[in-house]
């Protein structure tokens, strides 16, 4: 869901960054390395900034940009980061990190193998000497340097690990030294830092950013936002990978670069579902097909659909990384809304006639019986407190339990998951037996769990590396300039919560792992205190949402309720419009073209245009078909009707005996139904204007209600 918060502007205090530089002492000559410190050639080389510390299971690289050390399990550093000689003793994994920036990092048993520069650099687990370039150096590491491998299983923070799982760790300060880092300490973060210069090879990635104001990156295609565009779709399908997912891109990735697939270099990776990945490409070709058919889009979002059909885990749900499940990874996961937005996808290919061609070639009963098992797994993992259902977990292992994912990712009750669930439900689903009772009870839940009285507010702070801070506000506190967050009234939500001594309270953990629960996290009293989280992690993980389920439980879950189906959805005209059109004897109606723009609750959605005419795409991705629907739609509020292939009628219509008339004219209210008095084609009608299950029929052979005959055909006899 969108996250939109406040932001108020108050006096910052700047730090400034420490850097200590230490000396190159490294065993290797200087004339053994091909690249020298200090002679760089710019035209075909770039520098890489990394950071490690040994409080985090991450390091940092290039603008503070936080990466797992170990892409599946949490690990820490060890050793002191403050050494940062070619003795020092820090160790780390960092087969990641040289995946970053594009060197060659390969491991076979104990042997570890780094090209990168023209240099290739041997180590061996548990050998102090090394290999470099074909040149064996004896005893070249200390007793504390020699690299190992340590089972994360076992290290008290991966409990959700049942088997063994090895992670190498290496001498951090001597393999950047060997190829020819500037090394210094970054006081500002406690940090080990390195300038690492790396010639450009077919393995160093070369991708082009942009913001998002400037074109259409990687993040608006996981946000579902991008425009359509022929040249992003080809780049989509040519990074497919061959099992039909998508790995993931840096989120500033300009998705209309020339040669994307080319430029990956070494950040080509697996499928994964992490952050919304393989689902929004997916949704991107499903989106251009329904505006333009094209064979290879087709096959890739069959390509697509299959592979997320063959990878549903046996309870229903979807893992983070279901190719190949490993660690964290391997949970089954509501995180960035993954599994309902796969069944989302699944209902808009079910239900969708623009890719029905896709639903026949994958078969519609293998669609239908996924979402079937995916529809039980929600239900079935909803958590129970003392005999009550609530909400639910943000992940889960296969044994059905709530379970840990990184760090800050603690056993918990998620709000946002929550209200991504039961927003998924009545969206999808009537109002009926075990299904109104989950979203009922997560209903009841979110409204319990609100934190009434204060609200979550950015706070502009130039000592934290991305700019601002975020605090829990009421309007009150000392120091706050602006407190106009508080003029519409107050109240957020915790991103999780935990059940204790019979209440549900709020639950803030860190990165740091040995800071699973931070009460004083945004207490705006503690700003200065050493209890809060440490690597701006308060200001890069949202740990609130203001409005996460305001629409949701004050008009969402009572129209549900009321209308007895799935929001979106309806039988036949029923209720009245507001601002009903009154009878007009002496105009006709006329109208310019208008571009059509996002619908609004309670049928929000989008229309989409092709020859054959407008479709509508509701929230939940399906389709309205042979059907009518009710829409608030550009101030007018009125009733469309569509075909069994599911495109708005215009013109003269029957249904059931009945003749209508939908607007035929582009003026952005194309399609909606007429009633009362209309001027059409040089004669006057009239429709039904109660709300008697007919609204809408032309009134033929009777008297309409303000007194004038009309005819067999409709007309009215003058």
């Amino acid at each position: 869901m969108k996250k939109i918060h406040k932001l108020v502007m108050a006096s910052t205090m700047i730090a400034a960054v420490s850097l200590t530089v230490v000396g190159y002492t490294a065993v290797a000559a200087k004339g053994t390395a091909s690249v020298v410190r200090g002679q760089y050639d710019f035209s075909d080389m770039t520098v890489r900034r990394v950071w490690f510390n040994t409080l985090d299971p991450v390091f940092m690289i290039d603008d503070y940009d936080r990466v797992w050390l170990d892409s599946n399990s949490n690990v820490l550093a060890e050793g002191n980061y403050e050494e940062t000689g070619s003795d020092g003793s820090l160790l780390a994994p960092m087969a990641e990190m040289f995946r970053q920036i594009g060197a060659h990092y390969r491991e076979d048993g104990n042997k570890i193998t780094i090209v990168m520069n023209g240099d290739t650099l041997v180590l061996e687990i548990g050998k102090r000497d090394v290999t470099l370039n074909g040149v064996k150096i004896g005893n070249a590491l200390s007793a504390s340097q020699v690299p190992k491998k340590i089972n994360a299983k076992d290290n008290g923070l991966n409990p959700y690990m049942t088997e063994d799982y090895y992670v190498t760790y290496l001498p951090v300060a001597y393999v950047l030294h060997t190829f020819q880092a500037d090394i210094y300490t970054d006081g500002n973060v406690k940090s080990f830092y390195a300038a690492v210069p790396i010639f450009k090879t077919e393995l160093t990635p070369d991708l082009a950013a942009v913001s998002d104001d400037y074109g259409v990156n990687y993040r608006s295609i996981l946000k579902g936002d991008a425009e359509i565009s022929d040249e992003i779709a080809e780049n989509i399908t040519a990074i497919q990978n061959a099992d039909g997912g998508f790995g993931l891109l840096p989120e500033a990735t300009d998705m209309a670069q020339e040669n994307l697939e080319g430029r990956r270099g070494s950040l080509v990776s697996e499928s994964t579902l992490e952050k919304g990945a393989t689902i929004a490409e997916l949704n991107y070709i499903a989106d251009c097909l329904m505006e333009t058919p094209d064979e290879a889009y087709e096959s890739a979002l069959i390509k697509g659909i299959h592979f997320l059909l063959e990878n549903q885990n046996a309870t229903g749900g979807w893992q983070m990384n279901p190719a190949n499940p490993k660690g964290f990874r391997a949970n089954l996961v509501f995180t960035d809304q993954i599994t309902t937005d796969v069944l989302r996808l699944l209902r808009r290919v079910d239900s969708s006639n623009a890719l029905k061609d896709v639903k026949n070639t994958v078969g519609a009963e293998k669609i239908a019986q996924a979402i079937k098992a995916g529809d039980h797994f929600i239900l079935d993992s909803q958590l129970v407190y003392d005999g009550k259902k609530t909400g639910w977990a943000s992940q889960y292992g296969e044994d059905g339990q709530a379970a840990m994912g990184r760090t800050y990712e603690r056993e918990s009750l998620s709000a946002f998951a929550t209200a991504d669930i039961a927003e998924y439900l009545m969206y999808s689903c009537d109002p009926e037996d075990m299904i109104k009772e989950a979203v009922e009870s997560a209903v009841e839940w979110l409204e319990e769990v609100k934190i009434e009285d204060k609200e979550a507010v950015y706070i502009s702070d130039l000592s934290m590396q991305n700019g601002f801070d975020v605090f829990l506000l009421d309007g009150t506190e000392p120091g706050i300039l602006d407190t106009s967050f508080a003029d519409d009234g107050l109240g957020t939500w915790a991103s999780n919560y935990t059940y204790k001594s019979g209440k549900f309270k709020p639950l803030y953990s860190d990165v740091d792992p040995k800071r699973p629960e931070q009460p004083k996290v945004n207490d705006w009293n503690a700003a200065a205190s050493d209890n809060l989280i440490w690597y701006a992690t308060r200001s890069t993980i949202t740990y609130y949402d203001n409005d996460l389920a305001d629409v949701l439980i004050e008009e969402e879950y009572p129209t549900w309720i009321e209308t007895g189906k799935a929001l979106g959805t309806a039988d036949d005209p029923a209720p009245d419009p507001d601002n009903k059109p009154a009878p007009d004897h002496g105009s006709s109606d006329s109208g310019s073209s208008s571009s059509y723009t996002t619908a609004t609750d309670p049928n929000s959605g989008t229309w989409t245009q092709d020859e054959y005419g407008w479709r509508f795409t509701l929230k939940n991705g399906t389709q309205p078909k042979a059907q009518w629907i009710y829409l608030d739609w550009n101030g007018t509020k009125s009733w469309y009707y569509f075909s069994e292939e599911g495109y708005m009628i215009t013109g003269w219509f029957e249904h059931e005996g009945n003749r209508y008339y939908l607007h035929p004219i582009s003026d952005g209210t194309m399609g909606h139904m007429y009633v009362g008095w209309h001027f059409i084609d040089g004669k006057w009608y009239y429709f039904n204007q109660q709300s008697d299950g007919t609204m809408g029929k032309l009134l033929i052979n009777t008297t309409t209600p303000d007194g004038y005959e009309v005819g067999a055909d409709g007309t009215w006899v003058q």
